[in-house]
């Protein structure tokens, strides 16, 4: 099971270090999937026994989320970069890899640049 939604953080980051608005949604967006290979935080514990789990990377959850563009997604990923658990200059990076539309990939440029150093 490959967990993509926003609840994905979990699996990297403990929900006692994460922002409010981070862990909100009741809600938890699942996949199953055959290729491991991508940029994936394995979730294997005691509690998930016999079972284990893949969640996105937190910084692709939140270029995921920004793709999507609801205010929900904004405040989900603001959240995150104000707590210092997302480094803006790795999300810039990960930005450039999108497949989406010119406008949707100055929108993310234009959001991502709020939080880089001015050049």
């Amino acid at each position: 099971m490959l967990v993509i939604g926003s609840q994905s953080v979990l699996g990297s980051i403990p929900e006692s270090r994460l922002p409010l608005e981070a862990t909100a949604s009741m809600e938890v967006d699942v996949a199953c999937f055959n290729d491991p290979d991508d940029k994936l935080v394995l979730v294997e514990s005691q509690s998930t026994q016999p079972g284990r789990g893949y969640t996105l990377e937190p910084h692709d959850c939140v270029v995921s989320k920004l793709v999507a563009g609801r205010e929900k997604d904004h405040a989900f990923a603001n959240a995150l970069i104000r707590a210092g658990l997302i480094d803006p200059a790795v999300a810039a990076e990960r930005i450039e890899f999108v497949d989406v539309d010119t406008v949707v990939l100055a929108r993310l440029k234009g959001w991502i640049a709020m939080y880089l150093p001015a050049t």
